[in-house]
């Protein structure tokens, strides 16, 4: 760190969707554009949601129950979309800048794990301003199946620091919360995305901080 406080978490490994940026639009749209063109049935909002966040081949799997082709070819219709208008759809929390520029100025290693393919999560990231202030950028890759736990190992290992005590990975899902146990470091929760909707959610999987807005994560790193 660049300064004399010591703060128990230096590496901090941020989710994408619902926690750096506002994503809705882009991935529904390109949901919507996906269940068009291949003549699935509609869905309402509130299902529309669900696929903002985990994997996108999963989502179209499971709820329309697809076979492998079909899912391929979903998953293909989706992010040649996506990657066209989708990137450029997202919106910023209110905030997120300031609390970026803050942490980096004050030393923090600062990383991102998402489900997103990584390099539509380092195209959305230039795009917005944001990708300089992070040490790495890992998502998902062609032909991998990774867990939320491999992205988040990604990071740990680039990163590369003795232990992982001072390690925080945020995010707004269960996913989240989950790769983050199982990558052995701790978990800081935020209602302001897609998943998690309460306090009470986010401390039952584990989390040390519920998060509400972007200004609550610097708030809690910057005062030990």
């Amino acid at each position: 760190m660049s300064n004399s406080i010591i703060y128990p978490y230096n590496v901090i490994i941020f989710d994408l969707d619902g926690t750096l940026l506002n994503t809705e639009i882009g991935v529904i749209e390109s949901v919507e554009f996906t269940i068009r063109a291949l003549g699935f049935e509609e869905l309402s909002y509130s299902e529309l949601r669900k696929f903002i966040g985990p994997p996108i081949q999963e989502s179209f799997r499971s709820r329309y129950s697809l076979d492998d082709v079909l899912t391929i070819k979903a998953t293909e219709v989706f992010r040649d979309r996506y990657k066209n208008q989708g990137i450029y759809q997202a919106s910023e929390y209110v905030g997120m800048k300031n609390t970026l520029i803050k942490l980096h100025e004050l030393g923090f290693l600062l990383a991102v794990a998402t489900f997103k393919r990584q390099d539509y999560a380092i195209k959305m990231l230039e795009h917005f301003g944001y990708k300089d202030y992070f040490v790495c950028i890992f998502g998902s890759e062609e032909g991998k199946n990774l867990s939320k736990q491999d992205i988040v190992q990604n990071c740990i290992e680039f990163i590369n620091r003795p232990t992982v005590t001072d390690h925080l990975l945020i995010g707004d899902s269960l996913y989240d919360s989950v790769g983050a146990n199982a990558a052995g470091i701790d978990f800081l929760g935020v209602t302001y995305g897609f998943g998690f909707q309460t306090k009470t959610e986010v401390l039952e999987a584990g989390a040390v901080f519920v998060a509400e807005t972007p200004l609550d994560i610097s708030d809690f790193l910057l005062n030990p």
